[in-house]
C-alpha cells in the first residue's frame, strides 16, 4: 500500500479541559475550583471498596500483570531510567539543527506513526534515538527499527521511504540503521514514559478509584504525547513526566479538587523531587495552554498531536 505525507482536514476544536479547570499561575499550589457536582464525591463508598478489591484479585490472578515481581520491575525501570538519563543540552552541541526543528520532525512522527496504526511505546522509543543531524532521516529510521523491535506486522521498509516523499532511498535508511544501532551498541530497551505511566497506573488504581478509565488513560496519552515535542521537556525524567500525567489526568478526568500532588509522591514511596514535579506538572500545563491559543482553522505547524487525539476512538479528549 502507497502512504505519503498529507495535511489532515481542518476541523473546529473547542477549547481543552484546561482553560475550563485550572489557572496556570496558581497551579498546582491551590486547589482546581470547580463549579460542576462532584461526582466522585457521592459514589458510595462501599461500591468503591468492592472495585478496588476486584481489579486486585484480577491482577493478582492475571499472569499477563506478573504481579509477583510489579515491584521488582518499577524499581528496574527507575535504576534503567537514571542510568538512561536524556542530555537536556545536547543541541549547544549541534551546528546543524535546533529545538524548534526538533518539534517539528516529532510531530511529522506523531503523524505517521498514527497512520501506520503502531503501537504506543514505539513512539516513545523512536524519540529517545532522535539526538542527530539529518534528522528527517533519522527520525524515520528510528521508527524502521523500532517498529522491527516492537510491532508485531512492522510497516515494510518501503513504506518507509515513500512516506517521507522519497526524500532518502532504501539505502540511505539502512545505512543509517547501522549507525544508529552500532552508535546505540544495540541498547534500545528502556522505560518510556508510557511504560512507566502503565506501571504507576495498575498501582495507583489499587488504592484510587477511577471512574472514567478510557477516557483517564486517553488523556494521559495526550499529555505524554505532548511533552515529546517540547524540546524543554528532556530536563525530566520519563517517570517524572508519568507521575506528573498520573496527577494532571486525576485533576482534570477525575474532576478530583481533594487530590494534592504530594500524596501521589507519598503514594509511590516518596522516590520523587516533589520540587521537580510540581516543575513538570507546571510545564505540561504550559504546553496545553500553548496548544489552545493554537489556531487550529489555520495552516500551523504542530497540529499532528491535537489532531490524533481529537478522534472519536479517543473520546475527543482535546476538546
Amino acid at each position: 500500500m502507497f502512504l505519503i505525507i498529507f495535511k489532515p482536514k481542518k476541523t473546529k476544536i473547542n477549547k481543552p479541559l484546561l482553560t475550563r479547570y485550572y489557572n496556570l499561575r496558581s497551579f498546582p499550589t491551590q486547589n482546581i475550583k470547580n463549579n460542576s457536582s462532584s461526582k466522585n464525591n457521592s459514589k458510595n463508598k462501599k461500591n468503591i471498596k468492592n472495585e478496588l478489591e476486584n481489579y486486585n484479585k484480577i491482577t493478582q490472578n492475571n499472569p499477563q500483570y506478573v504481579y509477583e515481581y510489579f515491584e521488582d520491575i518499577y524499581i528496574y525501570y527507575l535504576e534503567l531510567s537514571d542510568a538512561l538519563y536524556p542530555l537536556y543540552d545536547y543541541m549547544l552541541n549541534q551546528n546543524e539543527i535546533n529545538p524548534k526543528m526538533r518539534s517539528i520532525l516529532i510531530d511529522w512522527l506523531v503523524d505517521v506513526h498514527s497512520k501506520f496504526h503502531l503501537t504506543s511505546d514505539t513512539l516513545y522509543i523512536t524519540v529517545n534515538i532522535i539526538k542527530r543531524k539529518n534528522f528527517q532521516l533519522l527520525g524515520i529510521t528510528s521508527l524502521f527499527i523500532t517498529n522491527k523491535y516492537e510491532e508485531i506486522y512492522p510497516p515494510e521498509l518501503k513504506d518507509h521511504v515513500e512516506v517521507t516523499d522519497n526524500a532518502y532511498n532504501k539505502k540511505d535508511v539502512l545505512e543509517m540503521e547501522g549507525l544508529i544501532l552500532d552508535t546505540l551498541d544495540f541498547n534500545i530497551t528502556f522505560p518510556t514514559s508510557f511504560k512507566f505511566f502503565e506501571v504507576f497506573f495498575k498501582k495507583f488504581k489499587k488504592k484510587y478509584y477511577v471512574c472514567y478509565k478510557d477516557k483517564f488513560l486517553y488523556f494521559a496519552r495526550y499529555l505524554m504525547t505532548l511533552s515529546l515535542i517540547d524540546y524543554n521537556m528532556l530536563k525530566y525524567t520519563n517517570s517524572e513526566i508519568a507521575i506528573s500525567v498520573l496527577y494532571l489526568s486525576y485533576k482534570f478526568i477525575e474532576d478530583n479538587i481533594d487530590m494534592k500532588l504530594n500524596n501521589i509522591i507519598l503514594f509511590y514511596d516518596n522516590k520523587f523531587n516533589e520540587n521537580n514535579i510540581q516543575n513538570c506538572v507546571k510545564n505540561i500545563c504550559k504546553l496545553l495552554d500553548d496548544e489552545d491559543k493554537k489556531d487550529f482553522n489555520n495552516n500551523e505547524e504542530l497540529q499532528a498531536v491535537r489532531n490524533k487525539f481529537n478522534k472519536q476512538e479517543y473520546l475527543f479528549v482535546t476538546d
